[in-house]
C-alpha cells in the first residue's frame, strides 16, 4: 500500500461553527482560503499555509442536513485524506490485509474518486484517487458555458 500513497493531504475538520473555524485558521493561525465550495448543500473550504492543507466542513446537524457525509470524519471531527493513484488496488490491499471498507468507492467530483477504509485503532481513512485531466475538462468546459449564458 505505500507505493500506492503519495502525502496525507488534507486533513479534514468536521466544524459546528464554519465560520468560526474559518477565522481561527485564517485570521488566528494565516492560513490562506485556497477553495470554496458546496457539498449536499454543505460548506467547505480548504485552507493551506505554506505545505500544511486544511480541509474544513460544516457540520451537518447544524446546517439541518441529515446526510452529512459520514466519510468526512469519526466521532471526533477529525478525518485523514490519503492520495492514492489506483483506489480499487488499494482498496482490495486493505480488505486481503484483513481491513474494512466503510465506504465504498463513489465519485462526488468530476475527475475525483473516494473511499474510506477503516485503520488501526478505528481511523477512518479517506482515500482519493483524482483524474485530473478529466476535472480539468469539465472545468473548462463549466467555465464556457458560463460565459455563453
Amino acid at each position: 500500500m505505500q507505493k500506492e500513497a503519495v502525502i496525507m493531504s488534507p486533513i479534514s475538520l468536521q466544524m459546528k461553527d464554519l465560520d468560526e473555524g474559518l477565522r481561527f485558521f485564517n485570521q488566528a493561525l494565516g492560513f490562506k482560503i485556497n477553495f470554496r465550495f458546496q457539498y449536499d448543500d454543505l460548506r467547505v473550504i480548504i485552507l493551506e499555509a505554506g505545505k500544511a492543507r486544511i480541509e474544513v466542513w460544516e457540520n451537518g446537524e447544524r446546517a439541518g442536513i441529515k446526510s452529512w457525509p459520514q466519510e468526512a470524519a469519526d466521532e471526533s471531527g477529525i478525518g485523514i485524506e490519503v492520495p492514492v493513484r489506483r483506489l480499487r488496488e488499494v482498496l482490495k490491499k486493505a480488505q486481503d490485509l484483513g481491513y474494512e471498507v466503510l465506504e465504498d468507492s463513489y465519485e462526488p467530483l468530476d475527475g475525483i474518486r473516494k473511499a474510506v477504509v477503516g485503520g488501526p485503532e478505528n481511523i477512518r481513512i479517506r482515500l482519493v484517487e483524482r483524474d485530473r485531466i478529466k476535472a480539468v475538462r469539465n472545468m473548462i468546459k463549466r467555465k464556457l458555458e458560463n460565459l455563453a449564458s
